[in-house]
C-alpha cells in the first residue's frame, strides 16, 4: 500500500477525480477516507461527494476493501463522516439485493466486520448463515443502529 500512497500524495480530493487504474483507485479511496476525518468541513465533503460516486460507478467493493485493510472500527467515538459513509454503503447493499442484484459475499463480510458486534464472529459464522433473510437482518441492525447513533455494541 505504500507505493499506492505514493501515487495518491498528488490526487485532489475532488468528487470528479475517478481514476481507472486499480493502484490509482486504491490509493485515491484511500486519501477520501482519510479526509473524511479532516476537521475541515469543506474538504470532507468533498471526499464525501467522490466516494459517493466511486460507490454509484461500482467501486463500493473497493471502499469497504480500503475501510478493511485500515483496520476502521465503527463505534461511539468514530467520525460521523465514515458514519455516514458506512450507511451509505449498508443502503447501497439493500438497494441491490431489492433489485435481486446479487452481492458479493467476501463484501458484505468485510462491511460487516467493521463493527465490533460482527468482527468477532469467524468468517465460517457468515457462510452459515449466508442466507439473504439472514444478511438482510444483520445489515438492517447495523443501518439503524448507526441511525439510531447508538454504540453498536449489542448481542445478536
Amino acid at each position: 500500500m505504500d507505493k499506492g500512497k505514493e501515487i495518491g500524495k498528488h490526487m485532489l480530493v475532488s468528487h470528479s477525480s475517478l481514476y481507472n487504474k486499480e493502484d490509482e483507485k486504491i490509493a485515491h479511496i484511500d486519501i477520501l477516507i482519510h479526509s473524511l476525518e479532516d476537521p475541515d468541513p469543506f474538504s470532507a465533503y468533498q471526499a464525501s461527494e467522490a466516494l459517493h460516486d466511486y460507490i454509484n460507478i461500482g467501486d463500493a467493493n473497493c471502499i469497504v476493501d480500503v475501510l478493511h485493510q485500515r483496520q476502521i472500527r465503527v463505534d461511539e467515538t468514530s467520525n460521523t463522516h465514515i458514519l455516514e459513509l458506512l450507511h451509505v454503503l449498508l443502503k447501497h447493499i439493500r438497494k441491490q439485493w431489492k433489485r435481486g442484484s446479487s452481492v458479493d459475499t467476501n463484501y458484505v463480510i468485510n462491511l460487516l466486520k467493521l463493527f465490533p458486534v460482527f468482527n468477532e464472529q469467524t468468517t465460517d459464522h457468515f457462510n452459515d448463515v449466508a442466507s439473504s433473510s439472514v444478511r438482510s437482518l444483520f445489515l438492517s441492525t447495523a443501518a439503524f443502529a448507526l441511525y439510531r447513533g447508538s454504540n453498536l455494541r449489542w448481542c445478536h
